[in-house]
């Protein structure tokens, strides 16, 4: 048993010209509305392509604010994020099995932990249709 908790959170992902320092003004952007980045992912897709942020904020309505302000269209994701209370090796394969053996596609997976910190947290994007079973599932795990 991994006893993980599993809540929801709204996660947006913004689309950005890969280019120097687009990262740096929507992070600048958010900062400025007192917005603090809970988890973050940034993807290139080449150089000067474009590139995917995908972000939990601790404040939604801010958080939409600043990133229509600076200018950038985003759409929103409800996703999970899986606290692990312990940072051991297997967690993830344990999650992506269950998810993988229950017919869940992971279609985005990101997490964060630290060795001095016990907690880890997945963060999973998974179809709406399956959200609901998903949690149920990694609660289980």
């Amino acid at each position: 048993m991994y006893n993980l908790t599993v809540t929801s959170a709204l996660q947006f992902n913004v689309i950005l010209d890969n280019v120097p320092g687009s990262l740096a003004k929507i992070a600048k952007a958010l900062a400025g509305a007192g917005v603090n980045i809970e988890s973050v992912s940034h993807t290139a897709e080449g150089t000067g392509g474009k590139a995917t942020l995908r972000l939990v904020a601790d404040d939604q309505a801010a958080a939409k604010q600043a990133l229509t302000s600076a200018g950038n269209s985003f759409t929103e994701e409800d996703i999970l994020l899986i606290t692990c209370p312990q940072n051991k090796p297997g967690t993830l394969a344990a999650i992506a099995q269950a998810f993988g053996d229950a017919g869940i596609n992971l279609e985005d997976v990101y997490y964060s932990s630290s060795a001095t910190q016990a907690n880890t947290v997945v963060c999973v994007q998974v179809s709406k249709e399956d959200l609901a079973k998903a949690g149920e599932i990694a609660k289980s795990l």
